[in-house]
C-alpha cells in the first residue's frame, strides 16, 4: 500500500537520535481498528535499547522535508559560495600528496637496505643471528611504513571521492527547483546525507554538504 511505499522510499537515511538505529517500516496496533503504518527505530523494542524517539508517520518526515528543501532552495546561491570556500578547502589533498613521497621514498630505501643486506649474506660469511636480527628490523620497519602509507592512500582516495560528490552536489543545487510543494524521491536523494529523529519529536536533516536543519514533526 501507499504507506509501505513510502516508508521505503527513504532508502535508510532516517537514523534514531538516540542509539543511531536505522528506522523501519512497522505496524502498530495491526488487529484493531487503529492499525497503522509507521516509521519506528528498528531497535526500539530489544534488549539493552528501548529507544526514547517516537513512532513517526512518512508523511510527516515529507512534509519536514518539504519545508527543509525549500529553506535549502531560497539560500541556494549562499549555500553554493559556503561550499565552494569553506568545504572544498577541506578535501584539499597537497599535504596527503607530500606526506605519501615521503613514505614512498622511506620504504624505497629500507627496501634498498633488506635487499643490499640480502645480496651481503649471500657472498661474505657473517653471523646469521645477527644477519636475522638485522633482517627481522628492517621488515618490521617495512611492514610499519608500508600501513602508514597504505593509510594516506586510502585517505587520499576517500578525499578524492568525497570532493567529486561535493562538485556533482554543488552543480545539482544549481538546478533545483526553488520551490516545492509535494514530496520528491528525486530530491531527497539528492540532497539528503540522513534525516535524524529525536526524542522531542523533531528531525534534523542533514545535508550532502553537512548543513543541518530541524523541524517539528
Amino acid at each position: 500500500g501507499r504507506s509501505y511505499s513510502g516508508c521505503s522510499r527513504f532508502s535508510s537515511r532516517i537514523i534514531c537520535g538516540d542509539c543511531g538505529g536505522i528506522f523501519g517500516h512497522k505496524t502498530e496496533h495491526s488487529k484493531s481498528i487503529y492499525r497503522k503504518d509507521v516509521l519506528r527505530c528498528n531497535n526500539k523494542y530489544k534488549t539493552g535499547y528501548y529507544c526514547h524517539t517516537p513512532s513517526i508517520l512518512a508523511v510527516d518526515i515529507e512534509n519536514a522535508f518539504i519545508k527543509a528543501f525549500n529553506e535549502l532552495a531560497k539560500n541556494r546561491e549562499s549555500v553554493i559560495k559556503y561550499i565552494e570556500k569553506e568545504i572544498i578547502n577541506i578535501f584539499d589533498i597537497d599535504i596527503l600528496d607530500k606526506s605519501i613521497i615521503t613514505k614512498e621514498a622511506e620504504l624505497s630505501s629500507i627496501r634498498k637496505s633488506i635487499e643490499s643486506l640480502i645480496e651481503e649474506n649471500s657472498r661474505v660469511m657473517q653471523d646469521q643471528k645477527q644477519y636475522q636480527s638485522c633482517y627481522n628490523l628492517l621488515e618490521k620497519n617495512y611492514t610499519a611504513v608500508k600501513r602508514d602509507l597504505d593509510e594516506l592512500v586510502q585517505e587520499k582516495t576517500d578525499k578524492e571521492q568525497r570532493l567529486s560528490a561535493i562538485k556533482l552536489y554543488i552543480q545539482k543545487l544549481k538546478e533545483i527547483p526553488t520551490f516545492i510543494d509535494k514530496f520528491s524521491t528525486r530530491l531527497w536523494n539528492l540532497v539528503i546525507d540522513v534525516a535524524i529523529v529525536n526524542k522531542d519529536k523533531t528531525v534534523t536533516f542533514i545535508f550532502k554538504d553537512g548543513q543541518k536543519q530541524t523541524f517539528p514533526l
